[in-house]
């Protein structure tokens, strides 16, 4: 008996020594250590923000919140263990990471809970709108203008029915001012939800932005009364809008849009033929406010200041005169961050620049991904949302591949510009924007993939060309355009603009319209996205084992994204006046219309990876059959009508297996599936997926769940 139980406790021993070492063993094969934790820190906070907005309900807040303090609480007592013995660092690190992922999800709640405001649930023909301007959006010309209106009253709505800001469509030149209180009748509907399960949200970008309804005037805004700009938002929509003002009184209608976007940050004025080549083209880039924009304006700054205090040799030598340049400059990239309206990828881009020319002033260094990672952090805890917006995602992903790449390469590039002479330093210039395009290109392809279905393969080519345009010609002359407008002589340097904007889009109109310029991918599942995020970061931030394992998780989700197709599918607008079919053999997208619903259908087509050329009607697919009563048609042995004849529809009830109708539909119909007027109102987009035989319906209701900014949660 002693023997036995002697030999259990040597088993005993001889297993905690085991795990004994293998808790030793895991921090040292991921190499965890102190200074990773800020690398770590937003990466994991993002999977619990993550995993907030996946949820298809709203979790208890109460919950949410016990559960936070618990993780606050389990940091502290691994703190304490770890303090007391080392050797349970695996247990802090564990703690570390569980906090950071319930501390993301719990700040994604609260800030949904703080932004709630009330949204239109039903359309408004006839709204009686008064309330006060916040900001004002240029259109092209000749199509008038946005207003957004604050501090409203609407008769028709109760005060606790009424939402915080409305966006209208104004089709007068007529000037307004921010603060303007003005009045006006108007056509009012509420934020528009998704066209298909999965697609963009315009709903839950409104919800977050406190937007409640959108719209138009019947007639012009009356003014009440005009406003002063007493306060800081109105004071800088006040400046953009007269600089958007001098913009426009000096150069052509052609070249308005984009200067007035590099000078206030506004896209609306841009030309709809203008904006979509830069996407194809892969320029697009350069219309969002971002890291390129803020830290030429502060190079550009920091450079002449300098050069100007260095023509001061008693200056130069006794002072620290770059230090006040760096100064210069980041008061300036403070003004522009403003001006251009503070973004969230503008914000990004001045953290970064701030940092940086901080970084200048205490003689360290300024770029590493620590500086990346805490710009990241800050923005989520400020909004959280702004994770699965498509700017704050492809701003990121750049920065991170090029911080991390030049951060391996810097000794090399260091050696090469050290020992070199003018003309080398010349080629150095073009060969480092090439380089530069090539990683921002390949670290946003996989985002543009996902939000936009495309991908400009000649991205290098545009941004090779256009971008010594935009660094030496167009952002030198938008600073002293700034520089002089409080004196009237802003011409001549916003004429030198627009002649370096002309040559960006004339790059982006020649790029676009190359042979095979566009590759168009059918959207793909989110999750696949986060696999395919996650990998990447582990390959450029992680240690070794880390390393590896992104590289192959990352192989095996990009053969699953670019080896699948999507399969056929009926898809069915939330007004029914739409529907499209797919299918898998031909790869052609079959319509019910080529009138009904333009941005639905560009939409549709959009996300299946196709272009308008793979459009057909739906009378032209050989298993549809119609008349004048409606379409029948068979696929996979599944029998479906459109239809919105009573005699035609009792025929069906009997025949189909899906029915597809604008009205309402008996309950006496017994068929398997019926999706009428009251089904699509409560559930929205639909669509009926067919493989081997059966078929999957999924609407828009069912895939975005019950959440505060859903038509079921109002």
């Amino acid at each position: 008996m002693v023997s036995f139980v002697s030999g259990q406790m040597a088993a005993r021993r001889s297993f905690f020594d085991r795990l004994q070492d293998l808790q030793k063993a895991i921090p040292q094969l991921f190499l965890f250590k102190q200074e990773h934790a800020l690398y770590y820190t937003p990466i994991l906070f993002a999977c619990g923000i993550a995993t907030y907005f996946s949820f298809l309900f709203e979790p208890d807040p109460r919950v949410s919140f016990n559960v936070w303090i618990g993780s606050l609480a389990l940091l502290i007592l691994s703190q304490q263990v770890y303090a007391v013995s080392p050797k349970y660092n695996y247990l802090r690190i564990l703690a570390f990471v569980t906090c950071l992922v319930i501390s993301g999800f719990f700040l994604a709640q609260y800030r949904t809970i703080k932004v709630h405001a009330p949204m239109l649930s039903e359309p408004l023909k006839f709204a009686s709108v008064e309330g006060t301007v916040q900001a004002i959006d240029i259109l092209p010309e000749g199509q008038g203008q946005r207003l957004t209106l604050y501090q409203l009253n609407i008769k028709e709505l109760k005060d606790n029915e009424t939402p915080y800001s409305i966006r209208l469509k104004v089709r007068t030149d007529q000037v307004y001012q921010p603060g303007d209180h003005v009045e006006t009748l108007a056509f009012l509907n509420p934020p528009s939800s998704p066209i298909a399960p999965g697609a963009f949200d315009f709903q839950r970008q409104s919800y977050f932005k406190q937007l409640g309804a959108v719209g138009f005037t019947y007639r012009a805004p009356e003014l009440i009364q005009s406003g002063e700009q007493n306060t800081f938002p109105l004071f800088w929509e006040h400046l953009r809008l007269n600089v958007t003002q001098i913009v426009k009184d000096t150069l052509p209608a052609g070249l308005q849009g984009v200067v007035i976007t590099f000078m206030t940050g506004e896209k609306s004025s841009i030309q709809k033929e203008d904006l979509q080549a830069m996407r194809d083209s892969g320029l697009a880039h350069l219309l969002a406010i971002s890291g390129l924009h803020v830290g030429l304006v502060a190079g550009f700054i920091f450079f002449f200041v300098r050069l100007g205090l260095a023509a001061f040799p008693r200056l130069a030598l006794q002072y620290p005169i770059k230090k006040w340049a760096a100064g210069c400059a980041l008061i300036f990239a403070i003004f522009y961050m403003f001006l251009v309206g503070a973004s969230v990828p503008t914000q990004r881009a001045m953290m970064m620049t701030g940092i940086a020319l901080f970084a200048i002033m205490i003689d360290r260094s300024p770029f590493s991904l620590r500086m990346v990672a805490l710009a990241a952090f800050i923005i989520l805890v400020m909004y959280p949302e702004m994770l699965m917006s498509a700017s704050f995602q492809m701003s990121f992903a750049a920065v991170t591949a090029l911080v991390a790449f030049y951060d391996y390469f810097r000794p090399q590039m260091q050696n090469l510009y050290r020992e070199a002479g003018v003309f080398r330093k010349i080629g150095l210039y073009f060969v480092g924007i090439l380089i530069t395009t090539i990683v921002a290109s390949v670290a946003t392809g996989l985002f543009a993939v996902y939000h936009f279905q495309a991908w400009g393969l000649y991205s290098t080519l545009a941004n090779i060309l256009a971008m010594p345009i935009v660094g030496m010609l167009v952002m030198p002359a938008a600073v002293l355009s700034y520089l002089l407008m409080p004196f009237g002589l802003a011409d001549y340097p916003l004429m030198l603009m627009g002649y370096g904007i002309y040559g960006v889009l004339s790059i982006a109109h020649y790029v676009s319209e190359l042979d095979g310029a566009v590759l168009r991918v059918p959207s793909f599942s989110p999750y696949l996205l986060g696999t395919l995020t996650l990998s990447a970061l582990c390959f450029m931030c992680g240690p070794n084992v880390l390393r590896v394992t992104g590289v192959v998780l990352f192989i095996i989700a990009s053969a699953t994204l670019f080896f699948s197709s999507p399969p056929s599918q009926l898809m069915i607008s939330e007004k029914k006046n739409l529907i499209g079919y797919y299918d898998q053999n031909t790869q052609k997208l079959y319509l019910s219309s080529f009138r009904s619903e333009r941005y639905v259908r560009e939409n549709w087509t959009r996300i299946l990876g196709l272009s308008k050329e793979d459009t057909l009607r739906l009378t032209e697919h050989p298993s549809v059959t119609c008349d004048q009563q409606g379409c029948r048609f068979r696929i996979e042995d599944i029998n479906i009508s459109i239809s919105d004849n009573s005699y035609a529809l009792r025929e069906d009830c009997r025949w189909a297996d899906v029915i597809i109708s604008e009205g309402y539909i008996s309950r006496s119909c017994k068929v398997e599936t019926i999706l009428d007027r009251k089904k699509q109102n409560r559930n929205g987009s639909t669509r009926i997926q067919f493989e081997n035989g059966e078929y999957i319906l999924l609407s828009v209701s069912e895939s975005r769940g019950y959440r505060p900014w859903t038509n079921q949660y109002q």
